[in-house]
């Protein structure tokens, strides 16, 4: 589960900290959902296995097309999204959801440069989502967005 060293060396304001240990101590971070869209059932199986180990309820796709037809069946918390996918890719997914929810939280992650393939997080950031991370994911770098993305979808709105 979430530990407060983890957050040890954020420089935030103090009210900052404050806030986030009351919503660690009531739990509040735990059970958020995310929806993970990656084609590779390595990345899938890790990705799922980190994320149930925090506490969050996990659901998987394996492309755009059935990301867009899971999140309109249920939204979640936030979206996992890989950019280089088969049908739809990742861009095509976030213009739709974005469409279609405004308010979606959105991670985008790719190898980016691999196989020449520059830009692509820039074109995702473009497109809107919340962050871009760089693949291969480093675990805590990851964890610290979601748990960002979490703290502020769930934080009061005069906070």
């Amino acid at each position: 589960m979430l530990q407060w060293n983890r957050f040890a060396d954020l420089h935030v304001a103090p009210s900052l900290r404050a806030f986030l240990s009351i919503l660690l101590a009531e739990g509040r971070l735990r059970g958020a959902s995310i929806l993970v869209v990656d084609d590779h059932p390595d990345t899938q199986e890790f990705l799922e296995y980190l994320l149930r180990a925090e506490g969050y309820d996990v659901t998987l796709a394996s492309d755009g097309d059935e990301a867009t037809t899971l999140y309109q069946r249920q939204p979640t918390d936030l979206v996992l999204l890989d950019i280089f996918l088969p049908s739809k890719d990742g861009i095509q997914t976030i213009v739709e959801l974005r469409r279609q929810f405004r308010d979606v939280a959105i991670i985008a992650m790719s190898a980016d440069s691999s196989f020449g393939r520059q830009n692509a997080l820039a074109r995702a950031r473009e497109a809107g989502v919340a962050y871009t991370i760089r693949k291969p994911l480093e675990p805590w770098v990851l964890l610290r967005a979601i748990e960002g993305l979490v703290m502020a979808r769930r934080a009061p709105r005069d906070f």
